[in-house]
């Protein structure tokens, strides 16, 4: 059984953010409206870190757009951030949203790859615009937000086409629909959607602990992972987390003499591994101290790097077995301390 079976694998954990604009039918023409759409929009991405999104994606092409958005004529969205006359904390709000993560990350392998062979189009009065966040939220199955600059972005089901060519070249056209909110109100509509996806993790999460010996059978995981399972199984993380444990035992099932090949770990897997720096562990080796399968505590320093995600393992050079000790959150460092 793998992870990616169910229909409902695609975890809430990203927001992506779409930006539409150049109309001159629908530019804002009152201080008033553009106040409220941008605090509906900043109030919304707050109820939705809430409810356990922890990412809002932004495009990188849109950025510089996204500032030139004109909200009524001569004003736009930089000349916003600037006026003393709109709420500083407001405006510091909607700076902090903005800042954002890339749209798809290097470590979300199967996502970026249909992405790269993906086209997404949305026809706005008889415009033919390019929308790269509601195509990135069909891709990942999650929620896309909008900011309200059109009455299209008040529908909860966005529909959008959905191009695509495969590696054999053959190219299809489907109309496909994302979830999207553009307020606290329409986001609120999602929430048995939320609420869905949550538990239906949270079983995968279980179930993959439960079977882990089937799962990962030349691996072994210690007795903190469990619970941490049950962690990562809140976010859009299982599946990456699952890859990267299928991979790393791929090459254990191989090692089974000679000492641990580190490069060759690599090169199969094609992850990103590394150690720590001498100064990390002399400063925080105690944190990276975890429990084997017998619960005894042990040095971990190699560790699979995944975004907002540690995988950290122990080889053992004499049993030619790999233990898995934790699986969670960036640990201090150094250099991030």
């Amino acid at each position: 059984i793998s992870i990616r079976c169910s229909c409902s694998i695609l975890l809430n954990s990203i927001l992506y953010f779409i930006i539409f604009f150049y109309d001159k039918d629908i530019i804002f023409i009152r201080q008033y409206q553009v106040d409220m759409t941008l605090e509906a929009f900043v109030k919304a991405t707050i109820r939705a870190k809430e409810l356990g999104f922890f990412e809002i994606r932004l495009h990188e092409d849109s950025i510089q757009n996204l500032y030139h958005l004109l909200l009524y004529p001569g004003y736009r969205i930089d000349t916003w951030l600037v006026d003393k006359e709109i709420n500083s904390d407001l405006r510091d709000s909607f700076k902090e949203i903005i800042a954002t993560f890339p749209l798809l990350t290097n470590g979300e392998l199967i996502e970026n790859e249909l992405y790269e062979r993906s086209e997404f189009h949305k026809e706005i009065n008889n415009v033919k615009l390019r929308v790269y966040g509601l195509g990135a939220a069909h891709v990942y199955g999650t929620l896309s937000v909008s900011l309200l600059t059109h009455e299209e972005w008040l529908k909860t089901n966005v529909s959008i086409q959905h191009y695509a060519i495969d590696h054999e070249a053959n190219e299809t056209t489907l109309e496909v629909n994302t979830l999207n909110f553009s307020s606290k109100q329409t986001l609120e509509l999602h929430i048995n959607w939320i609420e869905n996806e949550q538990k239906e993790s949270l079983k995968k999460s279980i179930d993959l602990w439960s079977r882990r010996e089937e799962y990962f059978p030349n691996i072994i995981l210690g007795t903190d992972i469990e619970n941490q399972f049950k962690k990562i199984g809140l976010t859009k993380k299982l599946n990456q987390v699952f890859d990267s444990l299928k991979k790393l035992d791929s090459y254990a099932k191989t090692w089974v003499q000679g000492g641990f090949n580190l490069n060759a770990l690599k090169d199969s897997s094609l992850m990103d591994i590394s150690g720590e720096s001498a100064c990390t562990m002399q400063k925080y080796s105690t944190l990276r101290k975890f429990r084997l399968a017998n619960g005894q505590k042990a040095q971990f320093e190699l560790h699979i790097k995944i975004p907002q995600v540690r995988i950290y393992f122990l080889p053992d050079e004499e049993t030619h077995k790999i233990t898995v000790g934790y699986i969670g959150k960036h640990i201090r460092t150094c250099l991030f301390d």
